[in-house]
């Protein structure tokens, strides 16, 4: 859904009337937003997925750390640990 002509223009609407990042400005800081995030996660609802209710203009860190704290409480987080070989 996240490729869709219908997401990518509400995406692009959302950001424009929601220029600055909620999570920064809850802490006294204006950061511009780069991303659109769900509220509660939509997990593969349509409905939920197009609620305009359900969006928030987030900066990249904030989203990141929102989805990253939402994996890690489902169970879903797997950390990317690359290993480099050293030569004997």
């Amino acid at each position: 859904m996240r490729h869709t002509a219908a997401w990518l223009n509400m995406r692009k609407r959302h950001l424009a009337l929601n220029p600055l990042c909620v999570h920064c400005q809850q802490e006294g800081r204006y950061t511009q937003a780069t991303d659109v995030d769900h509220i509660i996660p939509h997990k593969g609802d349509y409905n939920l997925f197009f609620d305009t209710e359900n969006l928030q203009s987030l900066c990249k860190s904030c989203h990141s750390r929102k989805t990253l704290t939402e994996d890690m409480s489902a169970g879903r987080y797997v950390p990317d640990v690359t290993y480099k070989r050293e030569r004997l």
